[in-house]
């Protein structure tokens, strides 16, 4: 079971009538379930599986090479509503 953190564009969360930081659970990422445009609204999407925290999605670099800040990433925890 992974929690998927998701960090919206501003503008779109405003379409999309969601928060900017959002959070759902799923059993396989690869499997949305109905958050599929979320996802793709994404700037940056973060996997918490256990204790390992991973890139799913960075527009901002390559997110297989890119570290995960953990101050920042719990920051966006803190933020994130489940939805």
């Amino acid at each position: 079971m992974e929690q998927v953190y998701c960090e919206l564009h501003e503008g779109l969360a405003i379409t999309l009538k969601l928060p900017r930081y959002v959070t759902y659970i799923t059993e396989d990422f690869g499997n949305f379930r109905g958050n599929l445009s979320v996802v793709y609204s994404s700037e940056r999407v973060w996997v918490q599986d256990g204790s390992s925290v991973v890139f799913a999605k960075n527009r901002h670099g390559d997110p297989i090479t890119m570290k995960v800040d953990m101050e920042e990433f719990m920051w966006i925890k803190l933020k994130s509503v489940n939805i």
